[in-house]
């Protein structure tokens, strides 16, 4: 006798499903809805010992239940990749103070460093080292002061020297000096300025802070050497 709640195939003359437990002598002679699937399912294999992955045979009247082993898993074919999707790639470009002339990736045009202004002179100083320290003088604007990052040249040691301090001015063969509104002022061949500037030449002493320079000029024929 089928019971016609789980559809367990119970003995004859059975008062209640072994499946269910529902009573089966006052169940309906009309089935309403659909029977649910049954609880116990027989004829399944154990998964096997060495692993494996569980698959459905697609047929959900037997629910024949198969396993895949990690040999069959390794074996089988890898899905295809989504079209429209790149790889990703990593790429090394050198940054430009790296090289001096490097190629481009993307355009395979080569990159050439940009040339430093022509030099013209020097700042020297004896004021922190009996051997004396000296500071290139190009053209264009240099800037001095305690500040190493801000500045082109710097003295970090001394103190009273304000972070950008002055700046040699070199336009058309022509020195200035200006003060750049330091705290202790600047001054150039003993004239102090203080947010100004003056006219320099070769041999001029330039005091700043607790430091005392001299600038050299390098005379033209010898830059055209």
């Amino acid at each position: 006798m089928r019971c016609i709640l789980c559809g367990t195939e119970n003995r004859v003359g059975a008062s209640r499903c072994k499946g269910c437990g529902a009573s089966i002598t006052s169940q309906h002679e009309k089935q309403i809805g659909r029977p649910p699937a049954p609880t116990v399912m027989e004829g399944t294999p154990p998964a096997p010992a060495g692993g494996g992955e569980e698959k459905s045979a697609g047929a959900p009247a037997g629910r024949k239940t198969e396993y895949v082993s990690p040999q069959e898993q390794a074996a089988a074919p890898k899905a295809p990749p989504v079209s429209g999707r790149r790889a990703r790639k990593t790429v090394y470009v050198p940054p430009p103070d790296e090289t001096d002339a490097a190629t481009s990736p993307k355009s395979g045009e080569a990159r050439v460093a940009t040339p430093l202004p022509r030099l013209v002179g020097f700042l020297v100083t004896y004021s922190w080292e009996k051997s004396g320290e000296s500071f290139s003088v190009r053209e264009g604007k240099n800037t001095f002061g305690s500040d190493p990052v801000l500045c082109d040249g710097a003295l970090t040691r001394d103190r009273a020297m304000s972070g950008q301090h002055f700046a040699v001015m070199v336009r058309g063969g022509k020195f200035r000096v200006r003060d750049l509104d330091s705290t202790n002022a600047t001054r150039v061949d003993d004239e102090e300025i203080w947010g100004d500037s003056v006219e320099a030449h070769h041999a001029s002493t330039i005091r700043a802070g607790d430091t005392r320079f001299q600038l050299v000029l390098i005379p033209p024929q010898s830059q055209d050497a």
